[in-house]
């Protein structure tokens, strides 16, 4: 191959490079855009109020952790309680 055809050639790869991300960057907006229809719609179906969304938005996962840990804890300090005065659930 001559040096005029590897240069068309690599001129042509670099067209074909250029297509192909913006064709990802157009795929990537709408899975973007899919998962955030998806959180909209479990957000919808769980009721979420905007007062506890914006509270779950403000905290990390590591707070989330401790959270149920917390209410896991309570949870079982209430059932011993009950079984220690002979209550049922």
């Amino acid at each position: 191959m001559k040096l005029e055809g590897i240069k068309k050639h690599l001129e042509k790869l670099r067209g074909k490079i250029t297509e192909l991300q913006k064709e990802e960057k157009e795929w990537m907006e709408k899975e973007k855009t899919a998962e955030d229809a998806e959180k909209l719609k479990i957000i919808r179906k769980s009721r979420i109020t905007p007062e506890k969304l914006i509270f779950l938005n403000g905290i990390n996962a590591k707070e989330i952790e401790m959270i149920l840990q917390k209410r896991k804890e309570e949870k079982e300090i209430g059932e011993l309680k009950k079984a220690e005065t002979g209550e049922k659930n």
